[in-house]
C-alpha cells in the first residue's frame, strides 16, 4: 500500500511540474531570444524529467535535409562523430522514425547486455555518456517538417520510467510548437518589425525549402496551390526566396511578402483583397490621402495635378466600396 501511494504522489508531482513547464514554454516563446530558447526550454524539462544531456534537431522530408542540430551539455564534436560513423548504425533512430509522435524508451527496445554489444554503444554512446535514452520525433503531415528530441542519462542504473516516457510524449508537441513560435516571431520582427501581426508566417532558405511554417500559412498556400505538400515551396514562392531582394508574390488568391534575413527568407502571407486590385499610382495616392495628406499635398508628392489625384481617389473609392477617408484608412490598414 505504501508503495502504491508513493507512486501516486510521484505522478501528481510530475503532472504539476509538466503543467508549469508548458506555461513557461509558451511564455518564453514570445519573450526569449531565439538563440537561447532551446537551452532554456531544456533547463526547464530537466526539472520535470531528470536527464544529463540531450540533442534537439529539426529537418524536412521531401526533400530530406537536416536544418540544424542543437546539443545540450555535449561537445560539438559529438554530432560530427555521429554523422561520420554511427548514423547508419543507430537502431533507435530507425525505431523512432517508424513511430512518429511516440516516445521510445531504450530500455523497452533492448536489454542492457544487448545494448552494450551494439557497435553504436561500443564506438559512440559509451564515450559520450549515453546509457539511457528517451527519444521522440514529430512530423508535420503537410509540410514534412519534423523535429526530434533525445534525452540521455549517463547512469546505466537509472532507466527512464514509463511515467517519464509518457510525460515526454505529451510534452513533445508543446516543445515543438513553442520553439516554432519563438523562431517565427523572432525572425518576423527582425525582417518586418512589429507590424503585420495578422499575417501568417513561414521561414525558408534561398532554395525555397521550408525551415518553419505556421499552420495558417500552410492553409493559405493550399488555397492558391491545392495540390501543394512537402517542404519545398511552390514555384512562385521559390522564385521569391531565390531573388533575395524582398520581392513579394501576388497570386490569384493570396499575397505573400518576402524579406531576406541573412541566409534565410521570412515570408508573410494573407488572402488577396480588393486593395490588391488597385493600380500602383492609385495605391500610392490612396495611402497618402488616408494618412492625412490633402489632395494638393498628394499631388505634389506624386508629381501630378490635384485633379488627377481626385480622379484616382474616385476610382479607388469605387473599387473598394468606401465613402470617406476613415473607411479608406481602415480598408488599407487591413490589407497592409
Amino acid at each position: 500500500m505504501a508503495i502504491r501511494e508513493d507512486s501516486r504522489n510521484r505522478g501528481r508531482s510530475l503532472d504539476a511540474a509538466l503543467n508549469q513547464l508548458i506555461l513557461e514554454l509558451y511564455r518564453g516563446s514570445r519573450e526569449c531570444p531565439a538563440d537561447e530558447f532551446q537551452d532554456r526550454a531544456l533547463d526547464a524539462v530537466q526539472k520535470a524529467i531528470p536527464f544529463d544531456s540531450a540533442v534537439w534537431g529539426a529537418g524536412a522530408n521531401n526533400p530530406h535535409v537536416i536544418h540544424h542540430v542543437h546539443l545540450y551539455r555535449q561537445p560539438q564534436r559529438m554530432n560530427e562523430d555521429y554523422v561520420a560513423g554511427f548514423q547508419d548504425k543507430d537502431f533507435m533512430r530507425v525505431k523512432v522514425s517508424e513511430t512518429p509522435g511516440v516516445t521510445v524508451n531504450l530500455a523497452d527496445l533492448v536489454t542492457r547486455d544487448e545494448y552494450r554489444r551494439t557497435d553504436i554503444y561500443r564506438g559512440f554512446s559509451h564515450r559520450y555518456g549515453i546509457e539511457q535514452i528517451l527519444c521522440t520525433v514529430l512530423v508535420d503531415p503537410v509540410s514534412g517538417l519534423y523535429q526530434f528530441l533525445s534525452l540521455w542519462r549517463a547512469d546505466p542504473r537509472r532507466p527512464f520510467r514509463e511515467a517519464e516516457r509518457r510525460a515526454k510524449q505529451s510534452l513533445m508537441p508543446h516543445l515543438v510548437e513553442s520553439y516554432r513560435t519563438n523562431r517565427i516571431v523572432s525572425m518576423r520582427q527582425l525582417a518586418f518589425g512589429r507590424g503585420k501581426s495578422a499575417h501568417a508566417a513561414a521561414v525558408c532558405n534561398r532554395l525555397g525549402i521550408l525551415h518553419e511554417i505556421e499552420g495558417r500559412f500552410a492553409s493559405l498556400l493550399r488555397i492558391e496551390w491545392p495540390r501543394w505538400g512537402g517542404a519545398e515551396l511552390p514555384r512562385g514562392l521559390r522564385q521569391c526566396a531565390a531573388s533575395g531582394t524582398g520581392e513579394g508574390f501576388l497570386g490569384k488568391r493570396i499575397v505573400v511578402s518576402a524579406a531576406p534575413l541573412k541566409d534565410l527568407v521570412v515570408l508573410l502571407a494573407r488572402e488577396k483583397t480588393e486593395v490588391d486590385a488597385l493600380g500602383r499610382r492609385e495605391r500610392m495616392a490612396a495611402e497618402r490621402f488616408a494618412g492625412g495628406k490633402t489632395h494638393q499635398q498628394v499631388a505634389q508628392a506624386l508629381g501630378v495635378s490635384a485633379s488627377t489625384v481626385r480622379n484616382q481617389l474616385r476610382s479607388v473609392y469605387r473599387k473598394l466600396g468606401v465613402t470617406d477617408k476613415a473607411e479608406l484608412a481602415r480598408v488599407l490598414g487591413d490589407s497592409a
